[in-house]
């Protein structure tokens, strides 16, 4: 997944203090109807992300299913050098999926702080909540850090294959869930599933896209602009069925999303989102297999 993709996916390279991060706020949306997961198998796709066309760190998106069992994970690490000092931001999100949206939790790891978001579903309505943001401590920066590392294809693969990435969601600081909640009608997808959705929808995305940021507990409202049937070719191998998708909204944000298939299944291939002057951008550049002992 400006959020993490904004919020939804939205970064302010204006502001001295402050750099908000497209990428990672898309990392924290959840995926609320129940899919089946024919087609989607476990795997890992490797991206690069810019912004306005300049390199701000990788990202990888990984998809572990076992019946009808699914974890959707992400892990982002953005870095840039900024007049007011060097910015880096890692990320780790999980969404868990069992007959349907479960939950998903968010770690964020900025400036020595973390923040921990979760959205959990209770019968027809989805829970939302966030921790206050804390300073980390050296423990958390280290799991994070491991967690975030190796995320190009080819890079220390074993290290983010064992990584007990749920530890990072365990302790007695979790997010209160009585926050804010909402039905789980008014979502259609998150990002990271939305190949997903994709394929059960029959490679056809709805007129209308409603995507949730439970980092900023919003749901942005889309609605498609343009659709078309394209190519591209990704390390020598061209996607099969590759559609692009442009959503826009009532806030001046555009969504350009392509979506096509791998050997190993749905991937998104290319993803721009546009807010105000600022343009992001997420370009696949690899997909992996992972195996069932992973």
């Amino acid at each position: 997944m400006e959020g993490a993709v904004r919020r939804v996916m939205q970064i302010n390279i204006t502001e001295a203090d402050r750099v908000w991060l497209w990428a990672i706020a898309m990392m924290t949306l959840a995926t609320f109807p129940a899919v089946g997961w024919a087609g989607c198998l476990s795997m890992r796709a490797s991206y690069e992300v810019e912004v306005d066309g300049h390199p701000f760190g990788n990202m990888s998106i990984e998809r572990r299913t076992e019946g009808i069992a699914m974890d959707v994970i992400s892990r982002t690490h953005l870095h840039m050098t900024h007049w007011s000092g060097d910015i880096e931001i890692r990320s780790v999100t999980v969404e868990q999926y069992k007959n349907g949206f479960r939950k998903a939790d968010t770690r964020v790891l900025e400036d020595g702080s973390t923040k921990w978001s979760r959205a959990v579903r209770q019968e027809d309505e989805l829970w939302m909540s966030t921790t206050h943001v804390k300073i980390a401590s050296e423990a958390e920066v280290q799991a994070l850090v491991e967690a975030t590392s190796g995320l190009l294809i080819g890079m220390t693969p074993d290290l983010v294959d064992v990584l007990p990435v749920v530890q990072l969601f365990t302790g007695s600081d979790k997010p209160d869930n009585r926050v804010l909640r909402i039905g789980v009608d008014e979502v259609d997808t998150s990002l990271l599933n939305l190949p997903c959705f994709w394929i059960e929808s029959a490679k056809q995305l709805p007129h209308a896209l409603n995507l949730l940021d439970t980092e900023e507990l919003t749901v942005f409202e889309f609605i498609l602009h343009e659709a078309s049937n394209e190519s591209m070719v990704v390390n020598a191998k061209e996607l099969v069925s590759l559609q692009s998708y442009t959503y826009q909204n009532g806030l001046g944000q555009g969504l350009q999303v392509w979506l096509g298939m791998t050997e190993l299944g749905p991937v998104i291939a290319r993803l721009d989102w546009r807010d105000d002057d600022v343009s992001y951008h997420l370009k696949l550049i690899g997909v992996q297999k992972l195996e069932a002992s992973e």
